[in-house]
């Protein structure tokens, strides 16, 4: 009777890994099959790959399709990331993914495949030309081959503002930009005051837990004019495509007045 027994068992377990043998050869995995559209703009295209940090070349997408012929579809969390314009890190002690991690230390930045800019916010002399962040690009104003003050009708949000306080920040300008109105924003700013004052421009991740990319923060003398220009790259994931602007000075010093000249445009080139 147990020799019988056994041979049952073994029967069964056979038939058990045909049957899965003959499931599992109707199961199908394929990659870069499909694309993803974010806002209406194509953010990854059917048959690319993605370029992993290590810059290895991996696939941009998993289709698992079952038994039943039903369909499943896989990105990394990576890429899920950089389509929600989401700030993410590794935890190695807990082995985990982090989305908008608590705390404001990390230097991993997510900008769907453009520079991420400086997290400092030490104030300089001057802005850092060239430098990347989101939709945004400083460039020098020195370099362009035409005047601002020549064209007609730009986007105003501020102009010719003045703006006095004591005690307390400027309280800062969120702009949402839209490509299409035009592809300079011109930040300008005239310190009328006896004291320095400090420019600054971040842009702050959709997801994210305080954590902001700054520009270089720019120090304005008394008496001097700054004029901060930014190009608006068409091509850069929806999300990033608003910056924010303050104005630094006098802080909690008793009798230290901010006094400035703010003007904000955007203007089509």
């Amino acid at each position: 009777m147990k020799k019988k027994t056994m041979i049952a068992t073994g029967v069964v377990a056979s038939l058990l890994a045909l049957s899965w043998s003959a499931l599992a050869a109707q199961i199908q995995i394929a990659y870069n099959q499909i694309g993803v559209t974010v806002r209406g703009d194509e953010q990854i295209s059917i048959g690319s790959t993605y370029t992993a940090p290590n810059g290895e070349e991996v696939p941009s997408s998993i289709t698992y399709t079952d038994a039943t012929g039903a369909t499943t579809n896989y990105l990394s969390i990576r890429q899920i990331s950089e389509l929600l314009d989401a700030q993410i890190q590794w935890n190695s002690e807990t082995q985990s993914v982090e989305i908008a991690p608590l705390g404001v230390n990390t230097d991993l930045l997510v900008t769907s495949g453009v520079t991420s800019g400086s997290t400092s916010s030490g104030a300089q002399p001057f802005p850092e030309y060239g430098l990347v962040i989101g939709a945004f690009e400083e460039i020098d104003p020195s370099t362009l081959d035409f005047s601002f003050d020549d064209i007609e009708l730009p986007r105003m949000y501020m102009k010719d503002t003045q703006i006095r306080y004591e005690y307390c920040g400027f309280p800062e300008y969120a702009l949402d930009v839209t490509p299409e109105v035009g592809s300079y924003i011109v930040f300008t700013v005239t310190n009328n005051g006896d004291k320095d004052a400090t420019t600054t421009v971040a842009r702050v991740p959709t997801i994210s837990y305080g954590y902001r990319e700054r520009f270089t923060s720019v120090t304005v003398s008394p008496g001097e004019t700054l004029t901060r220009v930014f190009y608006v790259h068409d091509d850069a994931n929806p999300f990033e495509y608003e910056l924010r602007f303050g104005i630094s000075g006098g802080g909690i010093v008793p009798g230290l007045y901010t006094d400035v000249t703010v003007s904000l445009q955007q203007y089509d080139v």
